[in-house]
């Protein structure tokens, strides 16, 4: 016999209440749903009073599996599990270094000292550590940053993290909220409710007692706001405004302003995903803890060779030329670039290539990539397709590189919804769009799109620029100088001339 304790605020009463079962009833438990260590015992607790079990929370719990379990380099191509693929990062927990001078001010006098990899490795934390406090009041809201440079792994790691949260880690959390801030950039107004689960899960309507829930018991909760840079309207979250309220319609703006000044859902724990020195360096005052993503160490780039490629000495083969090759291995630290390398080795491996080789170039590289993402992941040497390939589908390449172009000087990597089915439906098929989950009118469902990695959209910007009738000598020069003033940093958006 066991002793089995359910808390009664489930019945919105004071107290617990325990009684005996025997252990084929425990394990019939375990066979209703294996969210043991996932939801607690709220599934749990439904069923054994008779009540329906809560279908928000296991579509919830199915929505965060199907999204983190599969990793790809773009729509479709080069998929795999994550967990075979995974390979855990150096994490530092970071210093908020005071600027001096004329320059600072009040709103930015904050920014994150940067650690090279080598400082990185005497100060990491592991994952596990991520969401660790010294001391925390109960109804005090935590915000986390996770910074780090495009490309050097922040996404992936909040995929594991929802991954590992599914598979039963992180206990303390019993819901897990994963937004993709280009997902947020909604006109809509949202009642906290509603932007919570809407956004991704447009056909749920029995959220009305979970939100309670979560209401009651916001240190359960963890909501995950990844990719800052890609919310449109990111400036001034900390400025004073009325308390916002979570029963009233608002918009996506002031509801997460309204999580970042730690006025709504007090007592949960927030996880910002943004690059060191950029747009969210304004919000570091309201920061507790800073974590730096530092990358791949030597050992960790070995490491992912290995997961990467199944046959073990194809993987020497591929070490060797990465060695044999010291400017595209110096970019190896960059997770993301490592995987582009491989991909490309893969796809001449498959082609028959016995003779494994990189390109010299950044652009030359980006242009292999391209090349075989147009021949739908197949890969020639000669490269005798690529040019009939390039006239087939010149009118959908001119106008996915404008949208390209456009973006990067918007600073936005989704694509508008008015676009041709023809296009859209090319560049889906070839990797260089990905689809996104968004919510439409009256609840229905509906796919956005976005540019695979910030990446191959510089790449197809600088092919607008470098064929478009519309650019002259004079204006492309100014680009390339950088000499526009813009209100944002341009390191990581205008990188797009990189090699040319």
């Amino acid at each position: 016999m066991w002793t089995l304790k359910i808390p009664l605020h489930y019945l919105k009463r004071e107290g617990s209440f325990s009684f005996l079962v025997s252990w084929p009833a425990i394990s019939q438990i375990k066979s209703v749903t294996h969210l043991t260590a996932v939801c607690g015992m709220l599934l749990y607790t439904n069923w054994l009073l008779g009540l329906p079990s809560n279908h928000a929370v296991t579509t919830l719990y199915e929505y965060l599996k199907d999204m983190s379990q599969h990793s790809y380099i773009c729509h479709e191509h080069d998929e795999m599990h994550l967990e075979d693929i995974y390979v855990d990062i150096t994490l530092v927990e970071g210093q908020v270094e005071t600027k001096s001078g004329r320059k600072s001010n009040k709103g930015l006098d904050k920014a994150c000292k940067i650690y090279n990899i080598d400082e990185g490795e005497h100060a990491a934390i592991s994952t596990d550590n991520l969401f660790d406090f010294s001391e925390r009041e109960q109804r005090e809201t935590k915000v986390i940053a996770l910074l780090g440079r495009a490309g050097i792994g922040k996404s992936v790691l909040v995929q594991r993290v929802c991954l590992d949260w599914v598979n039963g880690s992180f206990g303390q959390f019993e819901f897990v909220f994963w937004f993709k801030c280009r997902t947020l950039n909604l006109e809509k107004q949202y009642k906290l409710r509603d932007l919570l689960f809407e956004p991704f899960l447009p056909a749920l309507r029995d959220t009305g007692e979970v939100f309670q829930y979560l209401c009651h018991h916001p240190d359960k909760v963890l909501v995950i706001v990844d990719d800052f840079e890609d919310f449109q309207d990111c400036d001034g979250l900390l400025q004073p405004t009325t308390c916002p309220s979570r029963e009233k319609p608002q918009s996506v703006r002031q509801l997460l302003a309204g999580l970042l000044q730690k006025k709504l859902l007090r007592g949960c724990t927030v996880l910002v995903t943004a690059r060191p020195r950029g747009t969210f360096n304004q919000y570091l005052t309201r920061v507790d803890k800073v974590v730096e993503v530092m990358g791949f160490s030597p050992q960790h780039r070995e490491e992912f060779v290995r997961k990467y490629f199944e046959d073990s000495s194809l993987a020497v083969k591929v070490s060797e030329c990465l060695q044999q090759h010291r400017f595209m291995l110096s970019f190896c630290f960059i997770p993301l670039f490592c995987r582009f390398l491989c991909f490309i080795l893969k796809a001449k491996h498959r082609a028959g290539d016995k003779c494994l080789t990189l390109p010299a170039t950044l652009t030359s590289l980006f242009q292999s990539i391209f090349q075989v993402l147009l021949q739908s992941g197949a890969y020639t040497r000669s490269g005798t397709q690529t040019p009939a390939l390039l006239a087939k589908h010149k009118a959908n390449l001119l106008r996915l590189s404008t949208l390209a172009y456009s973006g990067v000087q918007s600073h936005s990597s989704v694509c508008a919804e008015s676009e041709t089915a023809a296009m859209t439906n090319f560049a889906l098929k070839h990797g260089f769009l990905r689809p996104f989950l968004m919510n439409g009118q009256e609840r229905e469902q509906e796919c956005g799109k976005a540019f695979s990695h910030s990446a191959l959209q510089n790449f197809l910007g600088a092919m607008y620029l470098l064929f478009s009738e519309d650019v002259k000598c004079k204006g492309l020069l100014r680009i390339i100088m950088l000499e526009q003033k813009k209100k944002r940093s341009q390191e990581d958006w205008l990188d797009i001339v990189n090699g040319i």
